[in-house]
């Protein structure tokens, strides 16, 4: 039986504030594209490792904010259920189960929708609690709980569930043209409302009661006092003397905390003038007593908008009683996250214990922050869509663990290393990523080596849409962007070093002179070359004035687990060694030839609309530096034998045919010159006719070169013979024409057994099937398998690995992209 799992999973962040969310069972969510991102906890070694374990697909709009629902009483059971809202107006309640995978990991769950609600308009934030009362459910999701969400037309909707039914309006509240940026819920004790803060863009924090019981939602106060849009509001736990603190946290750079409690606590004096000016008094429905919300604090420190603000988590004490740390965590677009505390020493007054953050770089700072379940974990997400942890070390310093990063725009291209090593993507985020196994040699039975993948280096950050790309070589490939030019580039020397000691594999030894990295000068597009383990070392008398000075410095790095963000960015460019100049219009596909004989040729074409436009070219490599392995390249000829762009190339492994593929519903095979092994000449193309349809999005080769398949629009694949004849030069067959209810966007071909071609269809819809038919083209290809978590939109290119060299070649893996921002790898067993 066939049985494929996920073995990696690469995706970015969206940029929303409230798009990530740190249960106290220890699962991480974020919301990436219109999935829902699960990650797990694990150590390894003397290091945190996050690992991106499942998407969780159901919205069909961007998702803004996924939140676990709390419990505002003491509760030993780990919260099960999460909220996720999303832009498509719904609110989804999902509930989750800790369980074995397939394969046996204890890291996987399994998750299940309990309820879908559906609102007025676009959904951007929400918080959802339990009752008091109600923790002795025989099951979670059908404990009494209140939900309020806010929607981008200013409405505020309240929901509650009391029983199984699920959750039920109650009652909606309009603000007109203003928009809630953040809210929380919380208990007032001796009454049975609920006290909401709503942060709002006019710059004050709206305080509603709620009732479960009589279903009101009532104004109390507006809390003023931020010059510019709250952008966080969160409740602590009760402390010791009955009061609730409110931290909130706005674009005008300082976090203001508010204390409520009972009014005969704290008299307002009449000659108590900070009281009189700083404090409000308020008064649940249905009760006597008055609360009187005071500003205790404000802190200042940061530089930028603060997008987040935080309490500590609560403590469960063995005598049952809750007690709130006083520390809270707030994450700015200055790129810093701080830690602040009150000082006994000085009087209570709070001041930073903790800072951290990114230096450098072309990031615009975070986008929201999350504490750990146990307080010693730290989190923030930025604006690139990456995720950045720090652990609390024995010495009370903070330090970077491994953490999940991906694209956060549609992933365009992949391909594999020609040994299988690693898997370079790009993307419409302008960057290009390297993806490579982490092999651990410390502690292997506490975090398994099998699906441990993560981005190893970022080797091109550009400042164009990346389209395609293909490897040149064993560590060097060509990219190409929404530009005319192709780029080239090689790795350097402190990656390789890197990459041997991180992933095991072996690297080319004759690098000696190569650079020891790259970095990108301001306002440049392409990454300089560095000599020397950073730049700006060395002499540099005899340098051009402009280069005398770094605009960007790079450091050599000895890495023991793979790069953080700030790294990645910074510290793992590839140089680029050459531009390839000649097309009028942006660059659409690539493909690079296999050196069967010694000898490199790259294909390149662009955008068309125009015969003229749509050529083919042909480069040629010539070694330029044994020491370095650089080479440079030269147009070797050109293909004029479409009318509209191609949409993607492929050789045959043994270099023979260069096959293309393009929008104007043709395909076309050329053949190598046998005195001119450079040249390639069109031997057969397809008639319109009677091929396809529609545009002929992909096509892929068998690994003996005997059938290519091609997949169209029209949602058909069809598998073609290649044959050679001494009458007729090649002659292609028609072998297999299957057809499907979603356009065919990428395809792949490999050898699943001795007698069978194993191939990967991918639709437009994201799903992903497999196929196999025998070698000799006497059967009708069979279904064999649906990638149980495909892509949620387009699935843009497929590739299984190669086997030959490879040291894992044990079993079939299979690399997949799409427009969901994600990367996956799936691992199929026959």
């Amino acid at each position: 039986m066939v049985h494929a799992e996920l073995s990696y999973l690469s995706a970015g962040c969206n940029t929303s504030p409230h798009c990530v969310a740190w249960g106290p069972n220890g699962i991480l969510l974020f919301g990436s594209d219109v999935n829902i991102i699960a990650c797990s906890t694990a150590r390894a070694g003397n290091t945190t490792v996050i690992h991106a374990d499942q998407s969780l697909r159901h919205h069909t709009g961007m998702v803004n904010c996924v939140r676990w629902i709390s419990n505002l009483e003491p509760a030993t059971e780990p919260v099960d259920e999460f909220i996720s809202l999303s832009s498509d107006k719904l609110c989804t309640v999902w509930t989750v189960q800790r369980g074995l995978t397939a394969s046996g990991d204890e890291r996987g769950f399994t998750h299940l929708v309990v309820q879908q609600l559906e609102c007025s308009a676009a959904l951007q934030v929400g918080r959802c609690v339990y009752l008091p009362g109600g923790s002795n459910q025989a099951e979670t999701n059908t404990r009494p709980a209140i939900l309020a969400v806010a929607a981008i037309d200013g409405t505020l909707s309240v929901w509650k569930r009391l029983n199984k039914l699920g959750f039920e309006l109650v009652t909606s509240v309009n603000f007109g043209r203003g928009l809630i940026l953040d809210l929380d819920i919380t208990n007032i004790p001796g009454s049975k409302h609920h006290l909401l803060a709503c942060g709002a863009d006019d710059g004050k924090v709206h305080l509603y009661s709620l009732s479960a019981e009589t279903n009101e939602c009532q104004k109390l106060t507006a809390l003023e006092g931020h010059e510019d849009w709250v952008r966080s509001v969160e409740f602590s736990a009760l402390d010791d003397s009955g009061s609730v603190h409110l931290l909130s946290a706005s674009q005008d750079c300082t976090v203001r905390l508010w204390t409520i409690r009972e009014e005969q606590s704290r008299a307002l004096k009449d000659g108590d003038l900070w009281n009189k000016v700083n404090s409000k008094i308020i008064r649940m429905p249905g009760t006597t007593t008055n609360h009187v919300v005071t500003f205790d604090t404000l802190l200042l420190g940061h530089e930028g908008w603060i997008y987040g603000a935080h309490w500590a988590p609560s403590v469960l004490e063995e005598s049952g009683r809750v007690r709130q740390p006083l520390r809270i965590l707030t994450s700015s677009m200055d790129k810093s996250l701080v830690l602040w505390e009150p000082q006994e020493e000085f009087g209570g007054i709070w001041t930073e214990t903790a800072q951290v953050g990114e230096v450098g770089g072309n990031t615009l700072g975070f986008y929201g922050c999350q504490f750990g379940p146990d307080g010693r974990l730290i989190l923030a997400h930025s604006f690139s869509g990456s995720l950045h942890v720090w652990s609390m070390a024995e010495d009370a310093s903070w330090r970077p663990c491994v953490v999940p990063s991906g694209h956060f725009a549609p992933v365009s291209d992949l391909s594999w290393d020609p040994q299988g090593r690693y898997i370079l993507s790009t993307s419409q985020d302008q960057t290009t990523r390297l993806h490579a196994r982490w092999i651990q040699p410390q502690n292997p039975t506490q975090y398994s080596s099998q699906t441990d993948w993560h981005e190893m280096s970022r080797p091109q950050v550009h400042g164009y849409d990346m389209q395609c790309l293909a490897p040149t070589g064993p560590f060097s490939f060509a990219s190409g962007a929404e530009e005319k030019i192709v780029r080239l580039f090689q790795a350097p020397k402190n990656f390789l070093s890197n990459f041997t000691s991180l992933s095991g594999e072996t690297t080319s030894a004759g690098m000696v002179a190569a650079p020891e990295g790259a970095s990108v000068p301001a306002l440049g597009l392409s990454n300089k070359p560095i000599f020397g383990h950073a730049s700006g070392q060395g002499d540099t008398s005899q340098r051009h004035p402009s280069d005398r000075y770094a605009e960007n410095t790079f450091t050599s790095l000895f890495m023991t687990q793979p790069p953080p963000e700030e790294d990645l960015i910074q510290n793992t460019l590839w140089p680029e060694t050459d531009k390839l100049y000649g097309h009028g219009y942006e660059i659409a596909s690539l493909a690079c030839s296999h050196s069967s004989d010694g000898q490199t040729v790259l294909a390149s074409a662009s955008r068309a609309s125009r015969p003229e436009d749509a050529e083919i070219y042909l480069w040629c490599a010539t070694l330029r530096s044994v020491e370095t392995s650089a080479q440079t390249w030269s147009l070797a000829g050109r293909i004029d034998c479409h009318t509209l762009t191609v949409t993607q190339m492929e050789f045959s492994h043994n270099d023979q045919y260069l096959l293309s593929v393009s929008r104007d519903r043709t395909w076309a095979l050329h053949k190598r010159d046998s005195q001119k092994p450079v040249q390639y000449a069109t031997c057969a193309k397809s008639d319109k006719k009677n091929g396809q349809s529609r545009i002929i999005w992909t096509c892929a080769w068998t690994p003996d070169d005997r059938y290519f398949a091609t997949g169209s629009r029209d949602k058909t694949v069809c598998v073609l013979g290649v044959r050679e004849e001494p009458s007729v030069t090649v002659v292609v067959d028609l072998i297999y024409r299957l057809t499907f209810d979603e356009a065919v966007t990428a395809i792949s071909l490999t050898f699943a057994e001795t007698q069978r071609v194993l191939m990967a269809i991918g639709e437009e819809n994201g799903t992903i099937r497999l196929y196999t038919f025998d070698r000799a083209g006497t059967e009708e290809p069979s279904p064999v398998l649906v990638l149980p978590e495909s892509h949620s939109s387009t699935v843009n290119r497929l590739r299984f690995r190669p086997t030959a060299g490879s040291l894992y070649s044990s079993y079939i893996q299979l690399a997949t992209c799409g427009n969901d921002r994600a990367l996956k790898l799936f691992q199929i067993n026959f």
